[in-house]
């Protein structure tokens, strides 16, 4: 059986040459990252504490890639494996590279020098924060929550190994009212 157009007269539409362009790039898109998720390539990671608010809450569900050729960079939302044997993954900011000087000062936090505080945060660090200086070594990275005072982090273990970071975060697409870009903050990073 053919189907006919409801008026005789009508002829039936045909799909434009733009609608088919974009529907094969979304198409490619979508097969692309099914392909990277199939091969390891991005990772899928649900925010499992507050250690990151306000830059991200608990259970926004995030996307991160692998770290690219140009490295890590003070500013980038990293997962790294937990310090803790079998612990989960954990979501920090790196604050401080390889040869920066770390140095808590009265329960503030200096690199090179120059204070940074935490994006959107009053308080430094934990009120037991004690005063200490150290220079990071290649391949060790300085890594904080945006929440300082309730993050499992570099304070409390020390500096953490470039083998130990997974991946970067670089989009969160859950809660959709919050979907979008993470971009590095690179706020109070010394020239």
């Amino acid at each position: 059986m053919n189907p006919q157009p409801a008026n005789p007269n009508q002829k039936p539409r045909k799909v434009g040459a733009v609608r088919m362009i974009l529907g094969a790039i979304v198409l490619l898109f979508t097969l692309g990252c099914w392909g990277a998720f199939m091969q390891g390539e991005l990772g899928a990671y649900e925010i499992e504490s507050g250690s990151m608010e306000p830059t991200m809450e608990l259970y926004d569900r995030v996307l991160a890639k692998p770290v690219p050729r140009s490295g890590i960079r003070v500013g980038d939302v990293v997962v790294l494996k937990s310090p803790d044997d079998n612990g989960p993954d954990l979501v920090k900011r790196v604050v401080a590279v390889e040869g920066d000087t770390v140095e808590f000062r009265r329960q503030h936090f200096y690199v090179a020098g120059v204070e940074r505080p935490a994006p959107g945060q009053t308080e430094s660090f934990h009120p037991t924060a004690h005063d200490r200086k150290l220079t990071l070594e290649p391949g060790q990275y300085y890594v904080l929550g945006d929440n300082r005072p309730k993050s499992h982090d570099s304070e409390e273990f020390g500096p953490v190994d470039r083998t130990k970071i997974k991946k970067i975060v670089f989009w969160r697409y859950w809660p959709l009212s919050r979907m979008g870009r993470i971009t590095p903050q690179e706020k109070g990073r010394a020239e």
